[in-house]
């Protein structure tokens, strides 16, 4: 009877968001949304980048650009574990899905947006493309994806898998519908052991759970050799001896406090360069504005001009402007947003910077600030003092606090290859 009356709300629901589709697509034909919200790619299922099916792929899917990265992350497990099997990689949102079009591999399948959650759209994509196993990561729980897995007998694991306290009281309140399809992942790794308890209260038996940690920190910090840090900085015409900030995912507002701690780093005489990397592209003109007229706004991450602050407005370059950075300050801390991930910027073995609201990285964010080689401060001065400390005052205690962190993380550094299927 649940099985009946499961089928029956899936039905309904994946009705509904086709009729979704349909409204939207028709409301947007016309509009300039169409483009930006890629309607037309979302009602199909991704392209494949060469002709002829595959024998079978395994199907991994993140939500937006972070997860995209841990994605590509575990992907590499993947591939050190089955060297011969090809994948369907798919995200949420615009920003996800061209950072794995741009991921290179003959055994990439494909790389495309997550269809519409409709029973007929993922029956589709797990027909087209032959999918013998799907890897979700974080917390994407589509209905139609899991029952279409579910009744076509495709296994489902989740990765780096979490379940905050709130998310948890929706799901019990749900657990008519949400039990059953979480029955039927097999493999379920989480970031923790609160989040693994979340899910066996939910009735996934702890014999499909494991505590892996979190993806994000499954890195080993190894700083740049100056010779390859020097080569890298050629092309935004930074020497040696110039001490570069970068200020990663930032969002609007955001500019305004980096503008002011940046003001008060040159009333404390300690001269630097800061490179603003936007989270989204189209924020860009506003974060401008933010920095002020002596911002240098950069297609590509090459100057023709010395610079003090300069704008690179292009996706997948977050990690690069890390690399040659002595500092960085991870954005999305400083607005609702919770913060992004500082692994990016730690795995350099460089000061981490934040504002007061990093919830979405809780774990990391307090790791970093217990082992001495992050600094959180509620506000512009703050941020200032902080960076003034880590790259002039402190640099003794800070290296000698990162070489302790780096032994213990690379020592921690684990392989989840054995426990995937």
């Amino acid at each position: 009877m649940t099985i009946f009356f499961l089928r029956a709300l899936i039905t309904v629901y994946s009705c509904i968001m086709e009729t979704a589709g349909v409204l939207a697509a028709v409301a947007l034909r016309w509009s300039h949304l169409s483009k930006s919200w890629n309607i037309r790619q979302r009602r199909s299922i991704p392209v494949p980048r060469k002709p002829g099916a595959p024998p079978s792929t395994v199907w991994l899917h993140a939500a937006s650009m972070g997860e995209a990265k841990l994605l590509l992350k575990f992907l590499d497990i993947l591939k050190s574990k089955h060297p011969r099997q090809a994948y369907l990689l798919t995200a949420t949102t615009r920003t996800g899905v061209e950072y794995l079009q741009a991921a290179e591999g003959g055994d990439i399948y494909a790389a495309g947006f997550l269809p519409l959650d409709t029973v007929r759209l993922m029956s589709s994509v797990l027909s087209t493309f032959r999918v013998t196993r799907v890897w979700l990561l974080e917390t994407e729980l589509w209905p139609c994806m899991l029952w279409s897995c579910f009744t076509k007998g495709v296994p489902v694991g989740l990765v780096n898998a979490r379940i905050e306290e709130a998310s948890l009281r929706w799901y019990r309140r749900l657990a008519w519908l949400v039990g059953p399809l979480l029955a039927h992942p097999d493999t379920i790794l989480a970031q923790d052991q609160a989040y693994a308890d979340r899910f066996a209260r939910l009735g996934v038996s702890r014999s499909r759970i494991r505590v892996t940690g979190n993806l994000k920190r499954d890195v080993s910090i190894h700083p740049l050799s100056k010779e390859e840090r020097a080569r890298l900085r050629v092309p935004l015409r930074l020497a040696e001896n110039d001490r570069c900030i970068t200020a990663g995912c930032v969002h609007p507002g955001e500019a305004t406090v980096i503008a002011e701690a940046l003001a008060a780093l040159k009333r404390m005489s300690v001269p630097v360069k800061c490179i603003v990397v936007p989270r989204h592209l189209k924020d860009a003109p506003v974060l401008a504005r933010e920095l002020g007229n002596g911002v240098v706004r950069l297609g590509e991450p090459a100057a023709a001009e010395t610079w003090e602050v300069c704008m690179v407005e292009k996706m997948g370059v977050m990690e690069a402007m890390y690399k040659i950075a002595d500092a960085a300050f991870i954005g999305g801390t400083f607005d609702d947003t919770g913060g992004h991930n500082m692994w990016d910027a730690a795995q350099f073995g460089i000061p981490v910077v934040f504002g007061p609201n990093f919830r979405t990285q809780k774990e990391s964010g307090e790791s970093l600030l217990a082992a001495g080689v992050a600094f959180c401060s509620p506000d512009a001065e703050g941020l200032a003092l902080a960076l003034a400390a880590a790259l002039r005052d402190a640099v003794p205690a800070f290296a000698s606090a990162q070489s302790a962190f780096a032994k213990a993380v690379n020592a921690a550094h684990h392989n989840i290859e054995d426990l995937i299927p």
